[in-house]
């Protein structure tokens, strides 16, 4: 297929504007530089070392594909056994699943404006 001068130029513009506009499909490309992405990582860390005094550990690292926060609270299995076993309430299991969640929500939103692919996946150790 030929293209009119000026039409590639018209695409690029279409595409470019496509991707910002589109920022919660899950299959596209960052639209954040390297360095941008390191300083978001950065800002990450410092937040979640926050959380040691609650008891909360992470991790995070990168590869290709996306940003990856590793999560785990003092605990977090003992805590799972005793509920399983009924020796202490569900509703204390489920406070901890609450809290997980909101962090992992937090980080999500701080990583989609961009387009970063972020995992953030709970640990039980």
């Amino acid at each position: 297929m030929l293209l009119q001068v000026g039409q590639e130029d018209k695409l690029a513009d279409e595409k470019d504007s496509l991707m910002k506009s589109d920022l919660s499909k899950e299959n596209k490309d960052s639209i954040a530089t390297d360095e941008q992405i390191d300083i978001l990582m950065a800002q990450t860390e410092a937040l979640l070392k926050t959380k040691e005094k609650g008891g909360i550990h992470s991790t995070i690292e990168r590869d290709d594909k996306y940003v990856i926060v590793n999560l785990w609270k003092d605990g977090l299995t003992e805590a799972a056994v005793y509920v399983k076993e009924g020796q202490r309430p569900k509703s204390q299991w489920n406070d901890v699943i609450d809290g997980m969640t909101i962090l992992s929500n937090a980080i999500y939103s701080n990583y989609k404006p961009y387009g970063i692919n972020v995992m953030v996946q709970p640990k039980f150790c």
